[in-house]
């Protein structure tokens, strides 16, 4: 073989290869791919490269599913798929998706609309809060586990006066508007006297207790609702009992146990006179705040078995 002829043979040989090549390159790249993401997680890969991935309107979670963010009706929190709606502004709270505002010096009330303590949010800050005259409250306190079916039965509607023993003294739960819980003795006192005042009205279908002030409105008289607040916040875990117009903000509930206690719904803890408010004065034996620098007259406690025992006549 000449020359010539080598050259022939060797090219004719490098085109063979070359068409082979450019076959076998057309052939694959004529095959399409064809993903499979079958029991798959969308953030694997579907076969072809790529991430299985989800709809055009939803998020890849760090479960490997597939979810749709929702913010309707929210400003912050939760949007269901592991973001969030927005944040809330310092000192600002998110519950159920909307900022609302806290207001430590209780000037604008707090967050409002609670009843129990389930309802109220944590803070910005981490710590828990709790459920006081309808306001959720920063709280470092302890956690009420006082269920209201572990209590004894509720005593049934009607009126009833309110009394308890204090050293030896038996003194009445009166009802004394826009004051701290304030309880008396018969003896020359001259509130519980009238007898209107250490009257309660007890409705269990709404656990309300109303009484009636004969020396409210320049003795015009009006009745007073029993409620649990607590103005010193952060300071005063045990929170305290106020005598309030009927209608004032959200009623406080409370349930007169056959076993002698009042338990508080909202606070869900039982009520307990502070002994240390309680003094003779002008030969009236008395539990008040007047000339005292006490923070509470009634408060609270978890403990029943520290509970004030009350007695309730009719």
């Amino acid at each position: 073989m000449d020359k010539k002829q080598i050259i022939i043979a060797s090219s004719v040989g490098i085109g063979l290869v070359i068409i082979i090549i450019l076959i076998i390159v057309f052939t694959h790249k004529s095959k399409k791919c064809e993903s499979n993401c079958k029991g798959k997680k969308c953030y694997e890969d579907d076969g072809c490269g790529k991430k299985c991935g989800c709809l055009p309107d939803q998020k890849c979670n760090s479960l490997g599913k597939c979810c749709k963010p929702n913010c309707d009706g929210k400003t912050c929190g939760d949007d269901g798929c592991e973001g969030n709606c927005g944040s809330c502004q310092v000192h600002d709270v998110c519950n159920d998706g909307i900022c609302r505002q806290y207001c430590p010096d209780n000037i604008c009330g707090g967050y409002k609309n609670c009843m129990t303590r389930k309802a109220c949010p944590t803070w910005p800050d981490g710590s828990k809060s709790r459920c006081l005259d309808g306001v959720c409250m920063p709280d470092n306190c302890p956690q009420g586990s006082i269920k209201l079916d572990q209590i004894q039965d509720s005593i049934p509607s009607g009126t009833y006066k309110i009394s308890t023993v204090i050293n030896g003294k038996k003194v009445y739960l009166t009802g004394k508007l826009y004051s701290y819980a304030y309880l008396e003795s018969i003896d020359s006192c001259p509130i519980v006297n009238n007898n209107n005042n250490k009257k309660w009205s007890y409705d269990t279908n709404y656990f309300s207790l109303v009484s009636y002030d004969s020396t409210a409105n320049g003795n015009v008289g009006d009745f007073v609702q029993l409620q649990g607040r607590d103005n010193i916040v952060g300071k005063n875990c045990e929170g305290n009992i106020y005598g309030v117009q009927i209608g004032y903000d959200v009623a406080s509930s409370f349930i007169l146990t056959t076993d002698g206690r009042i338990y508080s719904v909202q606070a869900e803890m039982y009520l307990k006179v502070n002994e240390s408010s309680c003094s003779m004065v002008d030969n009236c034996y008395r539990c008040d705040r007047e000339g005292k620098p006490y923070d509470t007259v009634v408060t609270y406690t978890f403990d029943p078995d520290t509970a004030t025992k009350w007695y309730f006549e009719t």
